[in-house]
């Protein structure tokens, strides 16, 4: 299966794909991605996390940037790849949705599919997802989608003055 655009119909007649970014709308992409990082409980940036996808990918990152299409529109961003260091452990960089599109299950769509394309065409065995713990929206679609939670992680950060 090539990286390409990807279908599932979602329920009635929404219908939600999956699009490659091509690197003639990387900044379209970062915009689109910004704009998914609306209300999230942490200043994000998503012009940042687009830099530190490209570092840990390498050349191949775009292969792993879609934005998530619904009714002819763009409403959100996922990448899918396969884990550095890996051979078949597929991770989800990132999911998100503009905010007029979340809570009308776009999100558990586009995130079965894009499991769906971590397995078919980049060979994944596993993926492991890793969301806040007060991301109730994101475990819900990682339980929707047959993801089992395996433990929970805490963070430790200490300024460095």
């Amino acid at each position: 299966m090539e990286k390409t655009d990807l279908h599932l119909e979602t329920s009635g007649e929404d219908r939600v794909r999956l699009q490659l970014v091509s690197r003639e709308h990387e900044r379209e992409f970062v915009e689109l991605w910004q704009r998914c990082l609306a209300g999230y409980p942490v200043d994000s940036n998503a012009e940042q996390a687009f830099n530190s996808l490209q570092a840990e990918l390498g050349e191949c990152y775009l292969d792993s940037c879609y934005q998530i299409v619904a009714r002819g529109q763009a409403i959100g961003v996922v990448l899918p790849h396969i884990e550095p260091g890996t051979e078949a452990e597929g991770r989800i960089f990132f999911l998100g949705l503009v905010p007029e599109a979340r809570g009308k299950g776009f999100g558990q769509s586009a995130h079965k599919q894009a499991l769906n394309l971590l397995k078919k065409a980049f060979r994944a065995e596993t993926c492991i997802g890793v969301t806040d713990i007060d991301n109730q929206a994101m475990q819900r679609i990682f339980d929707q989608n047959g993801m089992t939670a395996r433990g929970r992680l805490q963070v430790y950060s200490k300024k460095l003055v």
